[in-house]
């Protein structure tokens, strides 16, 4: 019988300078458990590890006692008030067991091997969740959408997750904060490390509000430029939904959502004027099938056609028919709109909420379909219409702002 536990053998293996997915893998494939190889001496492992692959045992040779270095390890959590997760530990966060099912898109899209936790991630267990993604450098209009929308989520008891950067996830966890809610940073750089150094209060109102400070790297570790992509993938991998506010082409916000697309989450954008460049991102999602997001209601209807009531025991679904009585208020402020072409105002002026398919709206208009669609993407990207199980109907506009 083993000296080592499972979890204890996980941590100290995973938390080797070296080690990754394929060595991993690899004493799994060799020893049948992590606690087994733990109890042999480190060199034996690490031959057996070079048998599979070269070079693949030469991080278990830069250690002398795999015991010693555990403590250690044990040691730097506790300094800095955070815990070591793995994935055979109960407390692991289910939803990021399902990102091996995402593998073939890229090693990016496989879980991390560790997370050290600062704070509680027992409410995401619990309750839907939703992260708010964009660009550092946010517009006013920007800032202000991501708070709205956290507020929002906040508000019905879903938890906001975002990357801790400046702008949009900034004022994602903000205003998450401010209606009293659960948020989770997930960092690019140790949980003991403010990044960007105006965010150390914020990081410790999570904290203080039974939010969570998460990430895959070692406390003391600063921040990196191949960090911030990778931790995409934990992003999005602790989410239900994963919205883009706003984001200029091939920024990080929608490597997220393209993981989110692997990981078969939800994916949604909110629109904005074609003629600002932080809105070429969510238009571009849009026009690729994202669902269009003009205020928190929209976000928290996904969310409920999503899980049901399988994720919170129903909670939300029972919020969103106590908020349906209260009438409409508005929608997320969306700045200077370009006035739609005439032919988007043509077949806006036949669509409602039966559903009519391309086909359909081009012979009711006598157009061709490929002007039509052309149209469509016009009135998508605009918040007007949508697509519901491939046909268009027009985007209901009476839901109550929360």
């Amino acid at each position: 019988m083993s000296r080592w536990t499972e979890i204890d053998a996980h941590i100290a293996f995973a938390s080797l300078p070296g080690v990754g997915d394929r060595t991993l893998d690899g004493l799994k494939a060799v020893f049948r458990s992590y606690a087994l190889a733990a109890d042999l001496r480190l060199v034996e492992v690490a031959d057996a590890l070079d048998g599979l692959s070269a070079g693949a045992g030469s991080p278990l040779r830069q250690v002398s006692d795999l015991g010693d270095h555990l403590q250690a390890v044990r040691r730097a959590a506790e300094a800095c008030g955070a815990r070591l997760l793995c994935a055979t530990d109960p407390g692991w966060p289910t939803r990021l067991s399902s990102l091996r099912d995402a593998a073939s898109v890229g090693q990016t899209a496989r879980p991390p091997s560790l997370l050290w936790v600062r704070g509680e991630l027992t409410t995401l267990e619990l309750s839907f969740s939703a992260s708010l993604v964009g660009a550092r450098r946010a517009d006013g209009l920007a800032r202000e959408q991501a708070h709205q929308l956290a507020a929002g989520l906040a508000e019905a008891g879903v938890s906001v997750i975002s990357g801790g950067a400046a702008g949009v996830d900034g004022q994602a966890h903000r205003g998450a904060l401010e209606a009293g809610g659960h948020t989770v940073a997930v960092l690019g750089t140790g949980v003991d490390q403010a990044y960007p150094r105006q965010h150390r209060a914020l990081f410790e109102e999570i904290l203080e509000a039974r939010g969570a400070l998460v990430s895959e790297h070692a406390p003391g570790t600063g921040p990196k430029r191949g960090h911030f992509p990778r931790r995409n993938r934990i992003i999005s991998g602790l989410s239900d939904l994963v919205t883009v506010v706003a984001a200029a082409p091939g920024s990080g916000a929608l490597i997220t959502a393209r993981l989110a697309e692997a990981q078969e989450r939800g994916v949604c954008a909110v629109p904005g004027d074609p003629r600002r460049r932080l809105s070429s991102g969510p238009n571009q999602l849009l026009v690729e099938g994202a669902l269009a997001v003009l205020e928190p209601w929209h976000l928290l209807e996904n969310l409920v056609a999503w899980g049901g009531d399988i994720v919170d025991g129903g909670h939300l679904a029972e919020y969103l028919q106590a908020r349906a009585s209260q009438g409409a208020q508005g929608a997320l402020a969306m700045g200077a709109q370009l006035p739609i072409s005439p032919l988007a105002s043509r077949v806006l002026a036949v669509l409602g909420p039966e559903g009519r398919s391309l086909d359909e709206l081009a012979a009711a208009l006598s157009l061709s379909p490929s002007v039509v669609a052309g149209a469509l993407t016009e009135l998508e990207v605009g918040g007007l219409a949508q697509r519901v199980s491939g046909a268009y109907v027009l985007r209901p506009t009476s839901h109550p702002s929360i």
